[in-house]
C-alpha cells in the first residue's frame, strides 16, 4: 500500500517521558496503513535510544511501518532534517518527542491529504497546550499573512502544520543554526514563501506540555542569545523573500513591535540586560519608526511589562 505521510520524531534523552509518547504514537498508527513513523535519535544517553529500539521491534511485530535513524550532530532541527532528508512520501509532518498525540490524528490528515493534498503545500491545525495543569487551544492566528507569525511566536508551531515534502526541502527545510523558536522561523520562512495553504480549524489535536525542560526553558531570560539569534534569522529571511515591497515593509514593523513586546517580557522577569537586547533589536528591525511606531512600541512594552497578556492582539489588527 502507497505511503501518503511520514511522521518524524526527534528524540533526545527524553526517557522518563518517551514511553508515553511512543505509546500514543502506536496507537495512531494503528489506524492508519499509509501513514510511516521515522524516529530520530539525537545522541541520547539515558536510554532513549533503547526505548526506541524497543519500540521499532514492538511495531514490526504489528506491521506498523516505523524506523530508526540516529543523528549525531546535536540540534532538533538536525534531527528533523535527517528525517526530511529520508522521507519518501509525498507529505510530511514533525512531531515532539515529549507530547502525546491525537489517536484519530492520522486518519484525519491522511483523509485532508486525499481531499486537498494536491491543491496544497502545507496544511495547518491547532493544537491543545497544557499550563500548569489546565489544557487549552493553545493561541494561534488562521492566516497565511507571515506578520501574524511574527508577531504570534508559536501560531505555526512543530506540531501544528505538514508539509508537501518537496515545498519544504525547496524552502530550506529546518534551520540548524536555531536552537530554540526554529519553528517560528520556519513558519515566518514559509509564509514568505507564498504556500498553498489551508488551516483546518474545527477542532484541535494533541496534547503539548509546556514544561521547564522544553526547548524554551522556564523563561525567556534563560535563552536570551538563541531567541536573539532566531529574531535575526527571521530578519534575514524577510530581507531575502522573493515578496512585495509592501509585505516587507509590514513584516520588518511587526518585528519590531514582536521586538517591543519582548522587551516588557524581560522586564516582567527582571532583566534589563534582555530589555536592552530587544530594544536594540527592534531598532535594527526598523531603523527609523516614526513617532507613532515608537509610541505604540513603548505602549507595547510597557503593557507586558505590567503584565498585559495579548499584546500581539493589539496590533496585529493595524498590520492588514
Amino acid at each position: 500500500m502507497k505511503k501518503l505521510l511520514t511522521i518524524v520524531v526527534p528524540v533526545y534523552n527524553r526517557v522518563e517521558r518517551l514511553h508515553g509518547v511512543l505509546d500514543a504514537l502506536f496507537v495512531a498508527l494503528q489506524r492508519s496503513a499509509v501513514v510511516r513513523l521515522l524516529l530520530v535519535d539525537n545522541g541520547s544517553t539515558d536510554g532513549s535510544l533503547e526505548a526506541c529500539e524497543a519500540f521499532v521491534r514492538r511495531c514490526e511485530e504489528e506491521a506498523i511501518d516505523a524506523h530508526l535513524l540516529c543523528e549525531p550532530k546535536r540540534g532538533a532541527s538536525a534531527a528533523r532534517n535527517t528525517g526530511l532528508a529520508a522521507t519518501e512520501t509525498e507529505w510530511v509532518y514533525f512531531f515532539d518527542s515529549d507530547d502525546l498525540l491525537s489517536d484519530n490524528f492520522c486518519e484525519q490528515v491522511v483523509g485532508w491529504i486525499d481531499s486537498y493534498g494536491s491543491q496544497l503545500d502545507m496544511i495547518a491545525f491547532p493544537v491543545l497546550q497544557e499550563v500548569n495543569g489546565r489544557l487549552q487551544v493553545k493561541p494561534h492566528v488562521a492566516t497565511e499573512r507571515p506578520q501574524a507569525q511574527i508577531l504570534l511566536h508559536g501560531s505555526l508551531c512543530t506540531v501544528s502544520m505538514a508539509f508537501r515534502t518537496a515545498w519544504l526541502r525547496r524552502v530550506g527545510g529546518w534551520d540548524e543554526r536555531l536552537t530554540t523558536w526554529d519553528d517560528w522561523e520556519l513558519g515566518v520562512r514559509a509564509l514568505l514563501a507564498r504556500p498553498r495553504l489551508r488551516w483546518f480549524t474545527e477542532r484541535a489535536f494533541h496534547h503539548v506540555f509546556v514544561h521547564s525542560e522544553s526547548q524554551t526553558g522556564a523563561s525567556f531570560s534563560q535563552t536570551l542569545a538563541p531567541i536573539i539569534t532566531a529574531m535575526e534569522v527571521v530578519l534575514s529571511d524577510i530581507e531575502n523573500a522573493a515578496t512585495t515591497v509592501e509585505e516587507v515593509s509590514v513584516c520588518r514593523l511587526a518585528l519590531y513591535y514582536r521586538s517591543c513586546i519582548m522587551s516588557g517580557k524581560l522586564v516582567s522577569e527582571g532583566s534589563r540586560e534582555g530589555q536592552s537586547a530587544f530594544r536594540q533589536f527592534a531598532l535594527l528591525s526598523l531603523p527609523s519608526p516614526s513617532w507613532r511606531q515608537r509610541l505604540m512600541g513603548k505602549f507595547l512594552e510597557a503593557y507586558t511589562a505590567h503584565g498585559g497578556h495579548g499584546a500581539w492582539r493589539i496590533i496585529l489588527r493595524f498590520l492588514v
